[in-house]
């Protein structure tokens, strides 16, 4: 029917004025259809009332401020080294973006598509030859809030039966958990400039109710072995499972120097 043909439309994709009156004849709709006494006219009434409302819709415009910087990184991306393949995938999505983004009358749920079909596209670049892991005994790690003898070195020890985790001691102030990366992150200097496009990492194990694990994280990287010249890895942000199981974020290959990956929850 067309009451569960439009039942799931969503307010951000319409302008407040045109949304308005079609809640109201989709409330009521719904609320004639399940009325057990409701006769056959009042459900036509009720139908044709939110099929006037569908019609009434109006797209809302898009910002495009997230396109337009999706667009900047994905132009940023060295495409030699990845396969033939994958980056004419990204070459399609890429391109497809710029011409949504040029629409004067770019529509919100438009804009939204471009926007996922961009980022699916450089999540699934394919890197040519092999992948290694960088050998541990290289690294060095540093974190702003430590537990003490917990420090950021136990991230990176190879064991899994020591971990890093910040101060939970009474009277200090946790870290400030979010997107800002104030104190909520562990760096990780890998020694020299590499290539690097995947971290691994594995939650604290020996805790019944999951403590500490990170949840939501993004990915910085900085060219620098030092000061705060960190920027974001395109495609380096995501979620993970809240369990004990290794953890992989893959994303776009970065020259770098350091990594930051932090907390957002």
């Amino acid at each position: 029917t067309l009451y569960n043909e439009v039942k799931d439309y969503e307010s951000k994709y319409y302008t407040e004025e045109s949304f308005a009156p079609f809640v109201t004849a989709r409330d009521n709709a719904k609320g004639v259809i399940v009325f057990a006494a409701a006769t056959e006219q009042d459900v036509q009434e009720a139908l044709t009332a939110l099929q006037t409302a569908v019609e009434g819709l109006t797209e809302a415009l898009a910002d495009k401020t997230e396109l337009n910087a999706l667009i900047a990184k994905a132009d940023e991306i060295d495409t030699s080294f990845y396969t033939d393949d994958s980056v004419a995938v990204l070459t399609e999505a890429l391109n497809k973006a710029k011409e949504e983004a040029a629409k004067d009358n770019l529509t919100v749920k438009q804009a939204e598509e471009a926007v996922n079909a961009l980022n699916t596209a450089i999540g699934n670049l394919m890197m040519k030859g092999e992948v290694v892991k960088i050998d541990q005994s290289e690294l060095t790690a540093y974190a702003p809030h430590y537990y003490p003898g917990n420090d950021a070195s136990k991230a990176i020890d190879g064991s899994t039966s020591t971990f890093w985790e910040t101060n939970w001691s009474s009277g200090i102030t946790p870290p400030v958990i979010g997107e800002e990366c104030v104190d909520n992150y562990i760096e990780i200097d890998l020694g020299k400039t590499r290539y690097v496009n995947k971290l691994t990492y594995i939650p604290r194990l020996n805790h019944a109710k999951n403590n500490g694990n990170i949840v939501s994280y993004k990915i910085l990287y900085s060219t620098s072995e030092s000061g705060e010249d960190f920027i974001e890895v395109p495609g380096g942000s995501g979620t993970w499972e809240n369990t004990t199981a290794e953890k992989t974020a893959s994303f776009v290959q970065v020259e770098a120097r350091r990594i930051r990956l932090v907390a957002v929850s």
